[in-house]
């Protein structure tokens, strides 16, 4: 089945005699440039002819801004642009019906056109990264033969200055048939969101053939799921085009997105099955995108089908490669009347997805992997519970690409912060191991609201004992994974009102012991824990029922952090001390599956990673080809730099 594409890349044009057709030349740096293509001359008398032909690009990564169709719907029923790694065949053009496009499984609709529709241009700052590595096809679709001397094709408008966006495509389509003498069909088809950060629909085309007269897109969030809103309404009799989304909308990890075309078969005496001829139909709806790093989907009759290995996903046999050229992080935070405050143990990362990240850190104060606790370097024989509040900032918000101070605040509120967790409205929720509490703030520091009884550890329904991590559902429940003493995850309504523990079953194993991390995955209304000291990560639903469990220990370690990864994935940050030197790995969790492993990747030089947080790779490293995934860690040593950026690269 042919799903995502890679975007664009270097796809020989082959000629009749077999020979590669020139490539354009490169252009200069900083250059916009237009590239006509003329879709070569091939002969056919078929009806419905599908032909499909790859286009030469230069030999540079560069970013597709601008599409425009340089033909006539009397000769050409409908385009399409692909993206390929490869292409399906080696002939200048081919005969592409009810056959792959691409050479391999990676496969994205990247432009389409009908009915003489005009140009698109990608939003400023946004655009398809094509060039090496990737690959870019042409689709025609001929209604009645193709005559002689046509000049049917399109102008594509490139860039190669380096741009903070990457544009992506959902595409929805259904098989279905339609009745006879019916005045209204819905064909719906229906699927949920659930990547890493949000997506930014800003143009749509649908397509039908005939009988179609209106298509639409609706979108649920997960905090009313009978509560319908219209993002997209267009009568595909219209020319089929990309036409603006007014307005522009963002969607986030668990919205559900629902397509559906009206058909009137009132005057049609037979049935009407799905197809690629003109008697079929057709029921299409391609959605532009843009995020910070690219997005690829297919949406096929109610099933979301993705490439993990495609743009914007996880290159199983990449590498992560350390990056410390354009991230360099402070060491300090200085103050005004004060010395400096060092920035110590990084207890906790988050990104907002705005191009910021938040830290936790510890400044002087130190909780060793013996447990004991020490303060500039000396230790101290009380419990950390007797510790004075730390008296500098240990929230810090960073730029995610150059590691510069953005704003600091914290001083007096903390005494051992663990983990940071961002909610859906930009809210900060920070736990603290010693005060025995998970604290709800604003980004500027305003405490919202606290749970737990500050510095009275305990179990129940309103006290925690060392709580390790918070998670929030798009709701607004609350999970809190408590932690070092208890063996539960908390749940907990909008309001801070006790709703229910998480434990694991009698006969499923033993009790969660130090449940250190946990994330929540909308789409499958699903919780994750990672049980950090027997290396386990759980599946609980959201109803508190047991789903399963990944057991990694012996592999990959000790699970110390979760977070929401490309395309559905749960990544985990492990680490395996038992081995000489101790080894850390960023493993992709299948959550559909408990227990199945998409891919694992080695993180050299750490020695005690606490957290982690997704971030693009800065324009720096990739310029303007494909933006890659970047990892950041934070780690608990006692000294020295300790937040790490890692730079996901394919082979």
């Amino acid at each position: 089945m042919a799903v995502l594409g890679v975007l664009l890349a270097i796809l020989a044009v082959v000629r009749a005699d077999g020979k590669p057709a020139a490539a354009p030349p490169a252009p200069a740096p900083g250059e916009t440039f237009e590239l006509p293509v003329r879709f070569p001359e091939h002969p056919t008398d078929e009806e419905d002819a599908y032909l499909c032909t790859a286009i030469k690009l230069p030999d540079q990564p560069l970013k597709l801004v601008g599409i425009e169709a340089t033909s006539d719907q009397r000769i050409v029923h409908h385009m399409l642009l692909f993206g390929c790694q490869v292409p399906a065949q080696t002939e200048e053009v081919w005969n592409c019906r009810m056959s792959p496009v691409c050479g391999t499984a990676s496969e994205g609709v990247l432009y389409g056109w009908g009915k003489n529709a005009p140009a698109v241009a990608m939003p400023q700052g946004a655009g398809f990264s094509v060039g090496p590595g990737t690959g870019i096809r042409s689709l025609m679709h001929y209604l009645h033969g193709r005559p002689a001397n046509d000049t049917s094709g399109i102008k594509l408008r490139l860039s190669s200055v380096p741009v903070p966006y990457s544009a992506g495509m959902v595409a929805f389509a259904s098989m279905f048939k339609i009745m006879p003498r019916t005045n209204s069909t819905l064909v719906k088809n229906s699927c949920c969101y659930s990547g890493w950060e949000p997506l930014h629909g800003f143009a749509t085309r649908v397509h039908t053939h005939k009988m179609g007269r209106e298509v639409f897109l609706d979108r649920t969030r997960p905090t009313d799921r009978s509560a319908l809103e219209r993002v997209v309404a267009l009568s595909p009799q219209k020319p089929q085009g990309f036409y603006p989304v007014h307005p522009e909308a963002t969607f986030l990890p668990g919205d559900q997105l629902t397509m559906a075309c009206d058909f009137d078969s009132s005057t049609v005496d037979h049935t009407v099955v799905s197809g690629h001829s003109a008697a079929d139909e057709m029921c299409n709806l391609y959605l532009m995108l843009y995020s910070q790093l690219p997005y690829f989907g297919w949406c096929l009759d109610n099933q979301t089908v993705v490439e993990m290995l495609g743009p914007g996903g996880l290159p199983v046999k990449g590498q992560m490669v350390p990056e410390a050229k354009v991230w360099q992080p402070p060491e300090a935070v200085k103050r005004v009347g004060a010395p400096a405050f060092r920035i110590g143990q990084v207890s906790g990362l988050a990104s907002p997805g705005d191009g910021t990240v938040w830290v936790v850190h510890r400044g002087e104060r130190a909780w060793n992997p013996d447990g004991s606790v020490a303060n500039s370097g000396a230790a101290t024989s009380g419990t950390m519970e007797e510790e004075a509040v730390l008296a500098g900032p240990v929230v810090l918000q960073l730029d995610q690409d150059s590691g510069a101070l953005l704003q600091s605040w914290g001083s007096g509120q903390f005494v051992m912060p663990h983990m940071v967790t961002l909610d859906y409205d930009g809210n900060l929720w920070i736990t603290d191991v010693a005060l025995h509490q998970a604290i709800k703030f604003d980004k500027s520091g305003k405490q919202l609201l606290a749970l737990g009884q500050a510095g009275k550890s305990g179990s129940g329904p309103k006290a925690f004992c060392k709580p390790t991590q918070v998670a929030v559902g798009r709701d607004g429940s609350i999970y809190v994974s408590d932690g070092y003493c208890n063996s539960r995850v908390v749940q907990f309504d909008a309001k801070g009102k006790w709703v229910r523990d998480f434990t694991v079953p009698e006969g499923q194993g033993q009790p969660l012991l130090v449940p250190h991390s946990l994330v929540v995955h909308e789409c499958l209304q699903r919780l994750l824990v990672a049980e950090r000291e027997r290396g386990r990560v759980h599946a609980f639903g959201l109803d508190g029922k047991y789903v399963g469990v990944w057991d990694i220990e012996q592999e990959y370690g000790m699970p110390f952090s979760l977070t929401l990864g490309p395309y559905g994935s749960v990544l985990a940050l492990t680490w395996q001390p038992s081995v000489s030197p101790a080894k850390s790995f960023l493993v992709a969790l299948d959550a559909n599956h408990p227990g199945s492993i998409l891919g694992s990747w080695s993180l050299s030089g750490l020695q005690y990673p606490h957290d982690l947080t997704l971030v693009p790779a800065p324009l720096e490293v990739t310029g303007a080809g494909e933006r890659l995934l970047a990892v950041l860690v934070g780690e608990t040593k006692d000294s020295g730099q300790n937040m790490h950026k890692f730079v996901l690269t394919p082979p």
